[in-house]
């Protein structure tokens, strides 16, 4: 699981700082390189910037998310130089969401992921797919 979350980790920062202002070659070859590979994507318009004040959104009651968070703060920290806060999710909240939704049932590593101006949503039904 290490490698697969160092790996999502890693693909998902790459997706968020190709953003728009790539050309779309460049944004093609960012969605292939997503680990584990996505069973469908739908490109749109719209980016997003991870900058010092980006949240990390969760449900803190959750202990899972709450490790998840942790985790996803001290693979990001070296590269950035920063910390996401991490908060408690909610409806109009922006930063990243990460959402652990138990009507996901098709794989332990299955994820949705949505990302435009104000947020980046990972949702999926269980740690395996969030990260």
């Amino acid at each position: 699981m290490r490698f697969s979350s160092i790996s999502f980790s890693a693909a998902v920062l790459l997706l968020l700082t190709v953003a728009c202002s790539e050309p779309a070659k460049e944004k093609r070859a960012a969605i292939e390189n997503l680990i584990p590979k996505p069973s469908s994507v739908k490109a749109d318009t719209g980016s997003f910037q991870l900058a010092a004040n980006t949240t990390l959104n969760i449900d803190t009651a959750n202990l899972e998310l709450k490790k998840l968070a942790g985790y996803f703060n001290t693979l990001i920290k070296p590269a950035t130089g920063f910390e996401l806060a991490v908060k408690p999710a909610a409806n109009d909240s922006t930063g990243i969401d990460l959402i652990i939704d138990t009507t996901i049932k098709k794989s332990p590593e299955a994820y949705t992921l949505s990302i435009n101006g104000k947020k980046v949503t990972i949702k999926a039904g269980g740690g395996a797919g969030v990260f």
